[in-house]
């Protein structure tokens, strides 16, 4: 599969911080995550050591990245006629 470059910018961790539990939520070792994409922002909560939740967020912004490049994405191979009437059974 080749991937073109997706226009605009690539998801990026903008910052991970200690903090109270958010509403609801009980327990310790709470931080609030910021995901940033040009003037975007995802904010969310992860309760875990300071490492893990660091991994966690970095894993999320990889797969954000691969799912915003997946609409970028061409098949290589046959041409999509042949294989469009192949799946149609012509």
């Amino acid at each position: 599969m080749r991937l073109k470059q997706a226009p605009g910018e690539t998801f990026k961790m903008v910052s991970v911080q200690a903090t109270d539990p958010p509403d609801s939520a009980q327990g310790a070792d709470w931080f609030r995550y910021v995901i940033g994409q040009g003037s975007n922002r995802i904010v969310g909560y992860r309760q875990g050591s300071s490492a893990t939740v660091m991994l966690e967020v970095e894993q999320m912004v990889v797969q954000l990245n691969e799912r915003r490049m997946g609409k970028y994405a061409t098949p290589r191979g046959r041409p999509a006629g042949k294989q469009k009437a192949e799946e149609q059974g012509v």
